[in-house]
C-alpha cells in the first residue's frame, strides 16, 4: 500500500496525516519530508547527516508518535519534548513556549537522537505479527503552543527526574546523506539522564531490521 500524506496549509513541514503499509514506511516518510524541507546537519559522530527540525516540528513529531505508540513504547518522549521547550531544571524549571523558541531549529545532536529513537519504535511495531497498532500518524500543528500539552510535558519530565541533555561539540564531515545509525543512540542522552539505566537498555537495543531508503 502506498504512503498517504494528507496535505494542508500548515506551519510545520508534516502533513496532517501520514499512513503506510508498515511503520518503517511511515518513519521514512517523516524523515524524507524533513530532509526535503529543512535540509540536513551533521550528527555527533561526524559523518551521519540527519534532517533538521524546528522546535515546533519536533514537538509535533513527538506528540504524533506518543499518540500512536503510547508512552511505554516511547519512554523518552518527555526528554525530547522538554529539549524542544528549552527546559532546564538547574535554571528555572520552566518551559520556554515563546515564538522565538518555537521557530528555532533544534540542535542537530538532539534531533539525531530523536530520529534514532523513533526508528526503534517503528522497528518494534513492525516486528509484531499481526500488527497491533494502525500505521498512522496524526500531526497537530499547534501542539507546541498548547498549554495543556505543555503541562503534560512538564509532568512527564518531573516523573522521569530527567536532566536536559547537553550535547558536546563534534567534528563536521561532509558525507553522503544516510539514516542515523542506531548504534550511536546512547552518545548524547545516556550520561545525563537520572534514569540512565532506562536509556542504556533502550538505546543499546538495535532494531531487527534496517529499513531501505525509499
Amino acid at each position: 500500500m502506498p504512503v498517504e500524506m494528507v496535505a494542508d496549509a500548515r506551519p510545520i513541514l508534516f502533513p496532517s496525516v501520514i499512513t503506510g503499509s508498515r511503520w518503517g514506511t511511515v518513519w521514512q516518510s517523516t524523515f524524507s519530508a524533513a530532509l526535503k524541507r529543512r535540509g540536513k546537519g551533521t550528527a555527533p559522530d561526524g559523518e551521519t547527516m540527519v534532517p533538521r527540525l524546528t522546535n515546533r516540528e519536533a514537538v509535533a513529531l513527538v506528540r504524533a508518535w506518543v499518540d500512536a505508540a503510547g508512552v511505554t513504547r516511547f519512554p523518552l518522549w518527555a526528554q525530547f519534548a522538554g529539549q524542544a521547550y528549552g527546559w532546564n531544571p538547574t535554571r528555572d524549571n520552566r518551559l520556554d513556549a515563546s515564538e522565538a523558541r518555537r521557530d528555532r531549529l533544534m540542535s542537530v545532536a538532539i534531533t539525531h537522537e530523536l530520529w534514532v529513537a523513533l526508528y526503534k519504535v517503528a522497528g518494534d511495531f513492525d516486528d509484531e505479527d499481526p500488527p497491533t497498532i494502525p500505521q498512522r500518524l496524526v500531526f497537530d500543528a499547534g501542539a507546541f503552543d498548547d498549554p495543556v500539552y505543555q503541562a503534560t510535558v512538564r509532568a512527564g519530565l518531573a516523573s522521569d527526574g530527567a536532566v536536559i541533555p547537553q550535547p558536546q561539540p563534534s567534528p563536521v564531515a561532509a558525507k553522503r546523506t544516510r539514516r542515523p545509525a542506531p548504534a550511536s543512540s546512547t552518545s548524547i542522552l545516556a550520561p545525563v539522564l537520572v534514569l540512565g539505566a532506562l536509556w542504556l537498555v533502550f538505546g543499546k537495543r538495535k532494531p531487527s531490521r534496517r529499513y531501505r531508503r525509499i
